[in-house]
């Protein structure tokens, strides 16, 4: 509600300043504990007006691009898209403000890195840490991330890792919107399944 009270106030219909930026401080309209997606934070919460220009704007770690590159994507209503700007994944989520036919009105802009964080609280259940999965550059069969940095490195070529996992991936395209041809891949470790394998044969 501090949100929508704040869109509404006359502090957002006459302070045109653009933008208005938070690092590692929290605006007023922020509850006191940050949005956040299980593990994940996103690395930029973006208030941005009907024209889609940023007014507003909450910093956890700096964009390799300008903000009107994501806001860009914008969708034209609520929604979430997997997207890649300036060659790195990432997954933007919007949320209107109050009504969109008000003069007020905003919206809410979410800007959340697909990196080894994001991907390793999407393994919580998988219990086997051998098994690694990453996103994968499909045409260059190049690693863009990966929830085990210390196993399965950006920038890798997929060829130098073939050795040591089984490696399925498969084409994202639900709501997504690639720059690139971008996989998601499974790497299980050859050794684990060897063994396995070796278990089931000796009983």
């Amino acid at each position: 509600w501090r949100l929508v009270e704040y869109v509404k106030s006359p502090a957002w219909a006459q302070d045109r300043e653009k933008p208005k930026t938070y690092l590692n401080r929290l605006p007023d309209w922020m509850a006191p504990a940050p949005v956040s997606l299980g593990a994940v934070t996103p690395s930029q919460i973006v208030l941005l007006d009907q024209d889609l220009e940023p007014r507003e704007i909450f910093h956890r770690q700096d964009l390799p691009f300008p903000l009107e590159r994501a806001a860009s994507r914008y969708p034209g209503g609520d929604g979430a898209l997997l997207t890649t700007l300036w060659k790195a994944p990432f997954l933007l989520v919007w949320a209107g403000v109050a009504q969109p036919v008000e003069s007020k009105a905003a919206i809410l802009m979410l800007i959340i890195p697909l990196d080894t964080i994001f991907l390793l609280d999407s393994q919580q259940a998988v219990a086997d840490d051998e098994t690694v999965v990453a996103l994968l550059e499909g045409d260059q069969q190049r690693i863009l991330a990966s929830s085990d940095q210390t196993k399965v490195t950006a920038n890798m070529l997929l060829e130098q890792l073939r050795s040591r996992y089984l490696i399925t991936s498969q084409s994202i395209t639900d709501f997504a919107d690639w720059d690139q041809n971008v996989q998601f891949s499974t790497f299980v470790s050859r050794k684990r399944v060897e063994a396995t394998a070796e278990r089931i044969l000796s009983t």
